[in-house]
């Protein structure tokens, strides 16, 4: 996957058949985002931007947030073998932002896919990295003979 120094991307995904589904060779190193805080990225409308992020063992959610007006974002993010390990183009019906929550069972450098919609316009917004939360299952307490 990724490649002497800078990390270069090379993805062929299987699909469900077997057969490939997606080849992707980038043959400029792949920049390197520690995400400690937000960082601001800028990218064009019909464009991607693959950037690598190291991230620790644990869950993790990555989110778009200050979006350029009229940008519409879409996150796919593939571990350090290539594996999608989730994929996002809007967060709800009422945003245009994309959130992608995904587990690390060691500490790994993931490769993160950047787009801006074709039809929309390109544009900054900030990517943040953060551990995400487990949701709490709520125990159902059942009564007998009621």
């Amino acid at each position: 996957m990724g490649t002497g120094r800078g990390g270069r991307v090379a993805v062929l995904r299987v699909g469900e058949g077997g057969g490939p589904v997606a080849v992707l060779v980038q043959r400029r190193p792949v920049p390197r985002y520690d995400l400690r805080g937000p960082t601001t990225l800028q990218v064009d409308a019909g464009e991607s931007l693959w950037i690598r992020v190291p991230l620790g063992a644990g869950r993790w959610r990555l989110r778009t947030t200050g979006l350029s007006a009229g940008l519409d974002p879409a996150l796919e993010v593939l571990g350090p073998t290539g594996r999608l390990l989730g994929a996002n183009d809007d967060l709800d019906d009422n945003s245009l932002a994309a959130e992608v929550r995904f587990g690390l069972e060691t500490p790994s450098e993931v490769y993160v896919r950047v787009s801006a919609d074709e039809r929309g316009r390109g544009g900054s917004l900030q990517l943040e990295a953060a551990a995400a939360e487990r949701r709490p299952v709520v125990p159902t307490r059942l009564q007998s003979g009621a």
